[in-house]
Parts: C-alpha cells; structure tokens; sequence
C-alpha cells in the first residue's frame, strides 16, 4: 500500500472525529466562561459551599443515592465553586459520549460512514435538551448518557469477539456500566431494551426457515440473559430494598397508582407515550428552535447564523471529501435499503422505550424550563431515525442538504440558549449584590419572594440559597427561607400564615409573617426591595407582586448589621457602581433616617450624568432634596414623576403614608412634595 492512499484512509478515518468535535464546540463552547449558577444548581452549589462534599451524600440519600458519591467525591472536590470548570467538565463528558455514540454505530454499520456519521452529528447536537448550560446539576445526567452509550458499544463489541475471555471482558464492562447509569437514574432503565435490540440486530439469521426464527430469538435472549438479570437485580433493589421518599421516583408508589385504576391509567399512558414519541424523534427540532430564535435579539441571531453557516459549511467539506474518496456500500441502492430500514427501526424502539419509564414514572417531555431534560433518553433514536430518513432510497436529494440544515438549525439553537443563561447569570449576580448594598444583614427566618424580570424562578432554593450563602454561610438549618410565588403561597403570604418542606434532607420552614418582598420589574430596573407600608411599585410591576407588596416586612433588614458581602468565587468581583449602586445605597440610608447621606448619593449620582430608567427609583432622591430643603434640586425631579400616571399616583400614596411618623424637621419638606405633586 503507497504511503499517499495510507494518508488518505488515515484522513477518512480522522475526518469523522474532526467534524464532531468542531461542530460540539460551535454549540457549546461559546460564552462557556461567563456561565454561571441555575435553578437546581443552588441548592447543591449552597450545600457544598456551607457544609462541605460529604453534604451531597446526605442530599441524593433520599432517591438516588449513587450520584451523591459522585458528587462528594469526584466532582466537588475537583470544582469546587469555579462554574467554569464544571460546565468544561460538561462539555467533555458530552463530548466523550458523542465520540461514544460514533464508536457504537460504526460498530453496527461499519460500511455505512456517512449515514453513521449523519445519526451521531444529529445526536451531538439534538436541540431538544437545552440544559447543558446548567452545567452542576446536569452532570449526572451527561455522565449517565455517556456511561450508557458505552455500555452499549462494549455489548456490541462483545458480539463480534470469538475469544471467550476477551467477550466475558466486555460484557462484563457493559453490565458494569449499564447498573451504574441504572443506578445514577432510574429512568434510563429503557436503555436496556435498546440494548435487547441491538443484540437482535447483531444475531443475523443464516436461513429464513421458521426453526432460524425460533434458534434466532433463543440466541438473542441467551446472549441478553446477563443483562436481564443485571436489570432483575436493579429492580429488586429499587422496589424491595431502597425506599425513596420522594413519590415520582419511588417505584412501589408509582406502581400503586397504576394498579388502582389500570383502565384509565392505561389508557393515559399510551396517550402520553404517542405524544412524548412524536416530541423527541420530531418536534425536538423545531419547536425549541422556534422558541429561541424568533425572540432572539437581531445581533444574536445574526452570530447564531454566522455559527450555524460555519457549522453547515463543515458538513458540506466533509461529505464532499468522502464523495470524492471512492463510493462505499452507502452509495450504492443494492445494498442501501436494509441498512438504512434498520437504523430508522433501531431509532423508533430507541426512543420509544427511553419514553416508556418516562410515562410510567407520572412525567413527560415538554420544552419548557428544565422538563427537557426527559428528550435526552432519546435523544440518540430522534438522531438515527432523521438520519435513516435522510439515506433511505426515496429522499436521495435530503441527505446532505437536510443534514446542513439541522445542523445549522441546532447550533444556532444552542447558541441563543447559552447567550439565554448568560443573561440569566449576568441578571442573577447583579440581582445578589444590590440586595447586598441595600441590605446589610438580615433577621434570621426571613422569607424571600421575588419577581426578577429574565430570571423565571421555579423552585424555592433559587433564592434561600443563594441568600443563605451570603448572610449566613455556615452549617446548620437554614436561617433564610424563601417561596415561589404560586396560588397557594400567594394565599399563605396575604393570610400570614405558615409551612414547610423538606428538599432533599435540608428543611425549609417558612412563616410568612416575616415575609420581604423583592422584585425587579423589568431588566433595565434595579432591585426594589419593597416597603409594606410605603410600597414603591413601579409602572410595570408584576400583578402577583402588587397583590402582596403591603405584606412586605421592611424590618427585616438590619440596618446597622454586619456588612454581607457575596462571596467572590460564587459570585464574582463586585459590579461597577453605576445607578442601582446609588438608588440601593440611598433606599438604606433613607430606611435608616440619614437624609443627608441620600443627598450626598444623590449629587455624586447626578455628578456622574448617571439617570433611572424606571422613574419610580427616583423617590428617595426626590424625598432627600426635599427634607433637607434643597427644593430647587428636587424640582428637578418633579417633571420625571408627574409624566407617568402611575407613578405619580404611587409617589402620593408614599409621600401622604410619610406624614404619620416622620420627625418635625422634614415635615416641611414633605408637604412641599404634597402640595407641588398631589396637590395636598
């Protein structure tokens, strides 16, 4: 063989490896450095940083205890607090699956290159997950996806060993790998059918007599009893031995559920199953990009599309090179049909059962927050049967241009996304530390609630921990509590009442009496943290905020307490001071009485040329120059309150609810603003 043809064989074979990888780092690496903290991430960044590693052993102890180890003792302890190394550790964790999934199908489909390559470009970059970004809480599930993958590739490859040793070895591998991703996640269970299928696949029968069925079927249920009893072990211990308190993974209490009403229970899960199937094979890749990129802003969707062209370029350079270095069996209709009819089929079962625990468990794919999570499982079998589609006989003309087109329509998905949770993470840091510069300290058992503009709060510990790890970062029950504004908390908020839960061993009493009430009525306002008695709402607040602002309990600030800052390697460097440094500084010297310090925030605000952009934020300002007799100041003001309605009208509510309480001294300042706004 001549070292040219050597060379070339040797760039066919690297070429696969070079588009994954360019293609992975198109979607996922951009902007990897300024991610940051998400939704379930707080409550596990929270429980590291106060109570150290061991602290995630005790967290999953209640439904998935496999994860806690890793978490204590591999994760945390090489990560810490530094988000970038956890969502670098994302993307090779993915990226190891991906070279993963190339490996499996090359393996199933040796001669097949372009169509394989196709299935695992496609499942590289499947849009239908968008969690990656939320790089500390989906570890697991990266790392479980990987892990199944390979389990899947060592059974394939055991397959076509004849040595009895070597074969033992890998299928020993396979179990391994297969009970520790059952383990880490319950409900990629449905990994094990795919698994029964790919040994069906592997078992070709030599005749099409009856008896090659028949010995067909034995041979595949011999070579799958190892992994059949892997699987029975899991679930004697899941069902009989471990008992999860937590309903949804619970298997004996999802069963119950069933049991009782078979019919109608029945009858549901098929129809959620069709739905959920035709979600991750299809709709995966088109509604969440329709979702993202018709709101995208006009200079990210134009990067997103220089990225996905460059992205759709690749593809095209190189299926042209392997167009250009001879045809393989792919090329040629003889040999196409079977092939091509058995990766779309392999796809179907894939995603079909990866559905299947999913519905069993009272779940279901949606594309909305974190719910996508439940597309990953399949995401593999949406990729083999788009790309069977694309190689069958019939759409000889889709192959590659429906390939570029996916792709392009993928990254630019998962680019928009990342620029998303950028945003998310910028708002997040900048929300954490007005609240820092407004509120020194706060009393122990208060309640935070909170509407955040470009921040959709799910859960309660998006708030008491990143709360918790300011004021009172120490081990121990938690001395900030939090709520998620809902129906029910809201009626527990207005009635002051109390309740509780338990979040993963760590318990969360609220009573809502000591309720603080934060919002941020847009992403161009600061942080309000409200007044019960004197609530400052702004033009567009949210009505859940309006309907509860009088129960807002100023008092919990300390005022004179311990100065909290957020910690840096969370949080990062402190925020120039531009406007709502000022605004917030100035709201706590007015809470404290020091009109003369709110004057001086005022002037060297105003030195700086710097202005609010909702105009509610100017009442401090236009109190302090008033009280301390500076009216031409405040006059100043005047015009900016009395040219929106409802602004206006809030500042009168204020400035008459000031007059019961307020010292002599600026009582003539206050009537000056009574009479020049409201006419008082």
């Amino acid at each position: 063989m001549s070292l040219k043809l050597q060379k070339s064989q040797h760039l066919m074979r690297l070429l696969p490896i070079i588009l994954l990888v360019s293609v992975s780092a198109l979607a996922f690496l951009p902007h990897l450095q300024r991610l940051g903290y998400y939704r379930d991430d707080w409550n596990l960044i929270y429980a590291g940083y106060t109570q150290g590693s061991l602290k995630f052993i005790d967290i999953y102890s209640v439904d998935r205890p496999l994860i806690g180890y890793f978490y204590a003792w591999i994760f945390y302890p090489l990560f810490g607090n530094a988000a970038l190394g956890w969502n670098i550790s994302a993307y090779l964790i993915r990226l190891t699956g991906i070279l993963g999934a190339y490996w499996l199908l090359q393996l199933l489909w040796p001669s097949f290159k372009k169509a394989t390559l196709a299935a695992a470009l496609l499942f590289a970059i499947f849009p239908g997950f968008l969690e990656q970004p939320n790089g500390i809480q989906y570890q697991p599930h990266l790392l479980n996806m990987t892990f199944y993958i390979f389990s899947l590739a060592f059974t394939v490859q055991a397959l076509r060993i004849q040595r009895r040793a070597v074969r033992f070895l890998w299928t020993a591998a396979a179990m391994l790998l297969g009970l520790t991703s059952m383990a880490m996640m319950e409900y990629y269970i449905g990994l094990e059918g795919v698994r029964f299928a790919l040994i069906w696949l592997m078992t070709q029968p030599k005749h099409r007599e009856r008896a090659a069925l028949f010995n067909r079927v034995r041979s595949v249920v011999i070579r799958w009893a190892p992994y059949a009893t892997a699987v029975l072990l899991f679930l004697i211990w899941r069902t009989f031995i471990f008992q999860s308190p937590r309903a949804g993974t619970d298997i004996g209490t999802i069963a119950k559920a069933i049991f009782q009403n078979p019919q109608y229970e029945g009858l549901r899960l098929f129809a959620e199953l069709l739905k959920d199937v035709v979600e991750v094979a299809f709709l995966s890749w088109g509604v969440p990009p329709y979702l993202l990129l018709s709101v995208a802003r006009l200079r990210d969707f134009l990067t997103a599309l220089a990225l996905g062209m460059v992205a759709g370029l690749a593809v095209f350079f190189v299926y042209r090179v392997f167009s250009e270095g001879g045809k393989n069996s792919i090329d040629q209709p003889s040999e196409e049909a079977r092939p091509v009819f058995a990766m779309t089929s392999l796809g179907g079962v894939w995603v079909l059962l990866t559905s299947l625990p999913i519905i069993f468990a009272g779940r279901e794919v949606t594309f909305s927050a974190s719910l996508d999570r439940f597309t990953f499982p399949g995401a593999m079998g949406s990729a083999l049967i788009l790309a069977g589609l694309f190689f069958s006989k019939e759409r000889m003309g889709l192959r590659l241009w429906g390939l570029i087109f996916l792709t392009g329509l993928a990254v630019m998905t998962h680019y928009i996304n990342i620029i998303n949770y950028v945003n998310q993470w910028s708002t997040a840091r900048n929300v954490w530390w007005q609240l820092s510069w407004r509120a020194p300290a706060l009393e122990e058992n208060t309640v935070l609630v909170a509407h955040l503009t470009g921040i959709p709060l799910e859960e309660d510990y998006e708030l008491w921990g990143p709360a918790n790890m300011i004021y009172f970062p120490t081990p121990g029950p938690l001395r900030v509590q939090s709520e998620v504004l809902y129906p029910q908390s809201l009626q527990n908020i207005l009635m002051g009442t109390a309740s509780e839960r338990t979040m993963r061993t760590i318990d969360v009493v609220r009573d809502y009496a000591n309720t603080l009430v934060l919002s941020q009525s847009s992403l161009n306002s600061c942080l309000h943290v409200l007044d019960g008695e004197r609530a400052e709402l702004s033009g567009i607040e949210d009505y859940r905020i309006q309907l509860i602002a009088q129960q807002s309990q100023i008092n919990r600030i300390r005022v004179d307490g311990e100065v909290h800052r957020p910690p840096a390697d969370i949080f990062g460097a402190e925020p120039n001071h531009a406007w709502c440094y000022f605004y917030q500084k100035a709201s706590l010297a007015r809470q404290r009485g020091d009109w003369n310090e709110v004057v001086r925030l005022g002037d060297e605000a105003r030195s700086q040329n710097l202005r609010a952009s909702d105009w509610i934020e100017w009442l401090p300002f236009l109190q302090g120059y008033a009280y301390t007799g500076a009216y031409d100041a405040a006059n100043s003001i005047l015009p900016i309150i009395r040219e929106a309605p409802y602004i206006h009208f809030r500042v009168c509510k204020v400035l008459t609810a000031e007059e019961e309480g307020l010292p002599p001294q600026y009582g003539a300042g206050n009537r000056y603003l009574l009479q020049q706004l409201c006419g008082l």
